[in-house]
């Protein structure tokens, strides 16, 4: 349900739909701590229409959560997420495929370093959406959305079907079609089966397609600037 509602974002967005887009792609708020990034995407990106209808429906969601379970169910919602204990809805951080599979598997989990970690990503992930095409908006930004949180199993991977698809038939570099592939692949995925430390391989491979989408932009600008412009021919008059 989320991947048809994300597909069905681009697609509104391919079509300049963009307040529509934006509503589409709030209803990935069903599992919020997917899509943290999305807000600064777009507003980096500077598409206020797109970031309206998103706000827009996203009260809406809060609404209809209120009148149906009122505040009560607000609270314990937000009692739930503030949980010290929160991690035992997380009893194997070493199959996580996020920063949290990462660090587990290296055996380097700590508060300053998974600090430093998510705002190296973050850091990154803004300087490439900037200016970035909507294809690559909608790829760099869900794969970090994800790359950031904790809590992200193998099955929240079934997002990145867009993005895989998007790179596939978008990019020009070959580096970046083979990382697609790979993460079309039950391969990264099925590593977890071995668990520590071989599980690595699936955070690993979302790092790495997150780097390789990072690199696009440098790759796309260096095209450009090495591009030999077409002479006119004569013309005899």
């Amino acid at each position: 349900m989320l991947l048809a509602a994300f597909i069905a974002s681009y697609e509104l967005a391919e079509r300049r739909r963009w307040a529509a887009s934006g509503a589409a792609l709030a209803l990935l708020l069903i599992k919020f701590h997917l899509i943290l990034l999305w807000p600064v995407a777009l507003l980096v990106q500077k598409r206020w229409r797109m970031f309206a209808g998103f706000c827009g429906m996203a009260a809406l969601e809060f609404i209809s959560g209120w009148l149906l379970g009122g505040i009560p169910l607000i609270r314990s919602y937000i009692a739930m997420l503030r949980n010290p204990h929160l991690d035992i809805l997380s009893p194997s951080p070493q199959l996580m495929i996020s920063y949290e599979g990462l660090v587990a598997n290296l055996g380097i989990a700590s508060p300053a370093f998974n600090l430093l970690l998510i705002a190296s990503i973050v850091a990154l992930f803004v300087w490439t959406v900037r200016e970035a095409p909507l294809w690559r908006m909608f790829a760099v930004t869900a794969v970090a959305s994800e790359l950031i949180v904790p809590h992200v199993y193998g099955y929240d991977a079934t997002l990145l079907l867009l993005p895989i698809w998007l790179t596939i038939f978008h990019s020009r570099q070959p580096v970046s079609r083979i990382a697609a592939t790979l993460m079309a692949t039950p391969l990264p995925f099925l590593f977890a089966l071995a668990d520590k430390p071989w599980a690595i391989v699936s955070s690993a491979s979302m790092l790495l397609f997150f780097v390789v989408l990072a690199y696009e932009k440098v790759s796309s600008k260096a095209e450009t600037r090495n591009a030999i412009p077409v002479l006119a021919s004569p013309v005899n008059g």
